[in-house]
């Protein structure tokens, strides 16, 4: 009875053996996302009900956020100016600076709703 207890202990084992040799390109890469993540400071997506409820909340600006949410604002004029300057009057002037808008827009957005 032994023998069979330690044959079966023997199949067990090479067993979870195989299926962790089998699965360690799938944990390896897990691993791998998750350290790129961790090396550029980003986090796992939140779920998508606690994004919306975060979208769409009023974010009052915290005391070391104002300057930058005002470098953010003067950099993209400066961009906006130079585009008025350098571009003839077209749509896809209009758009280019409607765009940049949006990309300011966007980044303050990025530090009212994340900090």
């Amino acid at each position: 009875m032994a023998e069979l207890r330690d044959a079966a202990q023997k199949i067990d084992e090479a067993t979870a053996a195989g299926l962790r040799e089998a699965i360690k390109p799938e944990t390896d890469r897990i691993r791998n996302v998750a350290a790129g993540l961790e090396a550029y400071g980003l986090q796992e997506p939140k779920p998508l009900n606690e994004r919306i409820a975060n979208a769409f909340i009023y974010h009052s600006p915290k005391e070391n956020q104002v300057p930058r949410y005002t470098d953010l604002r003067d950099t993209g004029r400066l961009l906006a100016e130079k585009i008025d300057a350098l571009c003839p009057a077209s749509p896809e002037k209009s758009t280019a600076i409607a765009k940049l808008r949006e990309a300011v827009m966007w980044a303050n957005a990025s530090i009212a709703c994340n900090e």
